[in-house]
């Protein structure tokens, strides 16, 4: 009788399964381990909101799908200050859960009053980091 689970049959599967992308980014849910969480120090004198600033990535979350940062810019007519925003993911998570992870930490920051009133924010999990600022983003120059 023929056993097909041998040691050679395992350790050939186990060598076919590790060097092809076979198991790229199917690693299940996110780690929403809060690593994190700064803010930053000059409080708003302007009618600026966070709210606002986290439109920026909203968007930008929905159309992220590579694990480089994402950067994005932006300006309110009515004299808001420029805004700055970037968000990461890790390479071990896929861009489903890589939004996901994303989503979360925006939740964090516009639900539970994270660094309210303050220019600022930035909060990072295991899987993933979230951020915006009144100031170019060094990871973000070009």
């Amino acid at each position: 009788m023929v056993h097909f689970f041998t040691p050679f049959f395992l350790a050939l599967l186990f060598i076919l399964l590790t060097t092809t992308n076979v198991l790229e980014n199917v690693r299940g849910d996110p780690d929403l381990t809060f690593i994190e969480g700064l803010c930053g120090f000059e409080y708003d004198t302007t009618p600026f909101r966070k709210g606002q600033a986290m439109r920026l990535t909203s968007g930008d979350i929905e159309r992220t799908s590579s694990h480089s940062p994402f950067c994005s810019v932006t300006a309110d007519d009515d004299g808001t200050p420029q805004m700055y925003g970037m968000a990461t993911c890790s390479d071990s998570i896929s861009p489903e859960d890589c939004k996901a992870c994303l989503t979360y930490c925006q939740d964090q920051l516009l639900n539970y009053n994270i660094c309210n009133d303050l220019y600022g924010a930035r909060i990072i999990v295991a899987s993933c980091s979230l951020r915006y600022e009144t100031y170019e983003i060094e990871e973000c120059a070009p």
